[in-house]
Order: structure tokens, then C-alpha cells, then sequence
């Protein structure tokens, strides 16, 4: 672990120093991974943004853009707010859904490799993921998408690193999926676990995971004690987390979250993150109108701007 983060403060160090305009690591603590949150102010006013960077400050060293790989110039303002704000700037894109509710794949690559190596040429970010959740939305429900996924994956790391040379490309998985645990909110039968998938992408940089337990557990003490440990039996890569959550509320029986369980989550699992992967992104630092009751609650502030008791739990670790 020591050896991989010193690669990457060394990697993300060197990009920064030849890019103009992007924060150094020099003054970070090297003990603790990156950390930080998706774009989620609570209103897309000036203020809501103000609010939103102010909180950034006091926890953070990161923030994401989230977005379809059309739409990766809108990720330029992330970009170009780090130097004034002092954060390092991730991309996480991927494709976006169709009207039958896949994945909506292009047939030919090139527009697509054009158009996200043209950006980074131009914004070459320390990170960029690409696929979110590809166990989920293209292995389960598409599987021959998977298979071009698989086959142009590191089309997209070539064309990146062309331009960018040290821009960390990765894919990322869903962690329940993964173990093969489908019940609770999923409302499906569990499967066999498919680490497996994780081996199909040796040219990846890092191996991303996004993951939400309380979609399947009812409280954060049942979550085995090697449920995130184990991903490190199956890559030797460094492992980055771009979405990580615990719902605070919501009407969904034994599922229903408290900022009592959220707290836990974070002092007992995102603690324990902290001890073995390079980069840890709650979904959103403010409460988010998407996803419906499970993701609605997932803020570690609510819209009002009342603090839940996890965003103490997450100074105490980050701040």
C-alpha cells in the first residue's frame, strides 16, 4: 500500500507540477487517502455553489464530475475551479441510458475516443474513470456490450495516455454485485460473486468501486469484517472508490436509513477504506433529488444545510 501511494502522489505530483493552474500534493498528509465528494451543492444558485466549496475546504481534497462521456465538457468548470479552490479535480464518465434502459454503447468507438482524449488534452485530470458500474449495467444486462467494453477499454486508456501521460484511467464495479449479493432493495436472488470481471481490464491504472450496503444490509454491524478487504485479494492494482454511501432516512422498511446508522457507516467502514485504497468519493455532500428514497437521503448534509451526525464522523477522519 505504501509503495502504491507513493506511485500515485508521484504520478498526480509530476501532472500537476507540468500542468498550469492545478493544485501540487507537496502539503498533503501521505497517510490519508484522497477524499471528497460528487458535485452536489444543495442548490445550483451561486450561493448553493459557495456553500457547497466552503463545506469542500473543511473536508476534502477532491472533487468529481459524474456525466456521460458526450456531455465531458461539462466537467470544465470542476476542472478550472481547482486552482482557485485547491482541489484536485476527478472525472468519472461512461455512457449514458437509453430508452430501453441499457447502456447506449456507440458502434464505432472513434467519436468517442476523439472526444474524451480532445478534453483531457486540454484539462489533463489526475483521474479519469470510465464505465461506472460495468458489472451491473453492461456484464448483467448486456453482456455482449460487456464484451466491446472489454475491447475498447484500452482503446480509451491509449488515447488518454497519448495526450496525458500520467491521467490514472480506470473502470469502475459495483462492490454488492460483485459479491453477488442482489436481495434487499436489489429485490433479486443472490449469485455467485464475479471478481473475476476485474481481471478482463489489465490495461487499467487503478480498479474503481462504487458501493451502497445499505441497499442490502439493514445496519452497518452486519457488514462482514473482510467485505472490502477481500478486493484487495483480487487485483494488485490501486483501488479508488467513486461513489461510497449510507442512506440517512427514506420509507423503506428494515432498509430505512437513520443519521444514526449513516454515522456508523462511516467511523466503522469508510475507516477502515481509509486504511487500503487510494481515493474515497461520497456520493454527495449535500442531499441530491436523484435516484429515489435510498440515494435522496445519502447527503452528509441535508438541503436546509443541517449537518448529520456523519459529516462529523467524516472530519474526524478526513478534516
Amino acid at each position: 500500500m505504501v509503495v502504491r501511494r507513493l506511485l500515485l502522489l508521484l504520478l498526480i505530483s509530476l501532472l500537476a507540477t507540468a500542468c498550469a493552474g492545478q493544485p501540487t500534493t507537496s502539503d498533503w498528509d501521505t497517510s490519508s487517502p484522497f477524499a471528497g465528494f460528487a458535485l452536489s451543492p444543495p442548490s445550483l444558485d451561486q450561493g448553493g455553489f459557495e456553500d457547497y466549496f466552503d463545506r469542500i475546504e473543511l473536508g476534502a481534497d477532491l472533487v468529481a464530475w459524474v456525466g456521460a462521456w458526450q456531455n465531458i465538457d461539462d466537467a470544465t468548470s470542476v476542472y478550472e475551479m481547482a486552482e482557485e479552490r485547491g482541489y484536485v479535480p476527478v472525472v468519472v464518465t461512461g455512457f449514458p441510458t437509453g430508452t430501453d434502459g441499457l447502456r447506449e454503447l456507440p458502434e464505432d468507438p472513434s467519436e468517442l475516443l476523439e472526444t474524451v482524449s480532445n478534453w483531457v488534452a486540454d484539462h489533463p485530470v489526475p483521474f479519469l474513470g470510465f464505465g461506472v458500474e460495468v458489472n451491473a449495467f453492461l456484464y448483467e444486462r448486456a453482456p455482449e456490450d460487456f464484451e466491446w467494453f472489454v475491447d475498447t477499454f484500452p482503446e480509451i486508456v491509449a488515447s488518454v495516455h497519448e495526450v496525458s501521460p500520467d491521467t490514472i484511467v480506470f473502470p469502475g464495479f459495483q462492490v454488492e454485485r460483485l459479491r453477488g449479493l442482489k436481495g434487499g432493495l436489489f429485490g433479486e436472488a443472490d449469485t455467485l460473486p464475479v471478481w473475476d470481471l476485474i481481471d478482463r481490464f489489465p490495461d487499467a491504472d487503478a480498479i474503481g468501486f462504487t458501493s451502497y450496503p445499505g441497499l442490502v444490509f439493514t445496519a452497518p454491524d452486519q457488514i462482514p469484517s473482510d467485505y472490502y478487504t477481500e478486493i484487495t485479494a483480487h487485483t494488485d492494482k490501486p483501488i479508488v472508490f467513486t461513489e461510497l454511501g449510507w442512506q440517512a432516512g427514506g420509507d423503506l422498511l428494515e432498509w430505512s436509513g437513520t443519521p444514526e446508522k449513516q454515522a456508523e457507516f462511516v467511523t466503522t467502514q469508510v475507516a477502515q477504506l481509509a486504511e487500503m485504497s487510494e481515493m474515497i468519493i461520497w456520493s454527495f455532500l449535500y442531499d441530491q433529488q436523484v435516484g429515489g428514497a435510498p440515494f435522496e437521503t445519502m447527503g452528509l448534509i441535508d438541503n436546509a444545510g443541517t449537518e448529520r451526525i456523519a459529516w462529523h464522523a467524516w472530519l474526524e477522519i478526513f478534516g
